[in-house]
């Protein structure tokens, strides 16, 4: 009997949005973290010499030093995966189902992987569509303000000058924002936690890429309901970052005007 290896959605849009509801109505610490292709290939080690040397240069490295960039994000992202409450990976029968097929090999992670990398409690992980936050129920953000249900915001963009200045109106809610710099220079990070250190709202939402993955799992220690929202912040500020964001595009919704 072949074993699939491979981690596998085990929780479905509906059941991650209420978990997520719960945790904002009770101020329950969690952390929501998303894992593409990209976070994959650093935590298997692959990539070709084109994406090593963007990860090189999101670190602020040279181009022939892609291996220490991608040691400094590997580390972060094992550290996310080990206290992490949500995850997510791509699903081909959730959000995006019937617009994009993908495969394991690329867009999952095998727990014997994981588990040498010192990553614990795999078989217990809880999975979700990494899409989520581009669904109409967290993307929209007309929608968000249910979610939210007035608990006080901090957004953490390297968009900040970009984001609208009236998602506060829209929401009803008291927003906050905090800029995270990209390229990032990884000296840099423990100036920027300590700036973590000063947020007060209950519930953050970040899109930050491999650099600051940890923000949510940080700040789940603060107290903070802590959902990476990735590109949806994009939207937020009107930037067309992915094709699926056009005005024909099924996560249009994601873009605030």
């Amino acid at each position: 009997m072949i074993i699939d290896d491979y981690l596998n959605i085990n929780v479905n849009i509906e059941a991650a949005l209420s978990l997520i509801k719960d945790k904002i109505v009770n101020k329950i610490p969690f952390a929501f973290t998303r894992y593409g292709d990209g976070e994959i290939r650093i935590l298997n080690n692959r990539g070709n010499i084109e994406f090593k040397h963007r990860i090189a240069k999101r670190y602020s490295y040279a181009n022939e030093n892609w291996s220490a960039a991608y040691k400094d994000a590997r580390n972060i992202l094992v550290d996310t995966l080990n206290h992490s409450d949500l995850i997510g990976l791509f699903d081909n029968n959730g959000i995006l189902k019937g617009k994009m097929k993908v495969n394991k090999h690329d867009w999952s992670l095998k727990k014997t992987h994981l588990k040498s990398l010192g990553i614990h409690n795999v078989d217990n992980f809880m999975i979700c569509d990494h899409q989520l936050p581009r669904g109409k129920s967290l993307g929209n953000i007309y929608q968000f303000k249910k979610i939210l249900n007035g608990n006080s915001l901090c957004i953490i963009s390297p968009h900040t000058d970009k984001l609208q200045k009236n998602i506060g109106t829209i929401l009803e809610a008291d927003v906050s924002y905090m800029k995270w710099p990209m390229p990032l220079n990884i000296k840099n990070r423990i100036h920027l936690f300590k700036e973590l250190d000063n947020i007060k709202s209950d519930v953050v939402i970040f899109g930050v890429s491999q650099g600051g993955k940890d923000i949510g799992t940080y700040l789940k220690t603060h107290g903070k309901v802590c959902l990476d929202f990735g590109a949806t912040l994009d939207g937020w500020a009107g930037i067309i970052s992915r094709k699926w964001f056009n005005s024909d595009g099924v996560q249009h919704h994601c873009v605030i005007k």
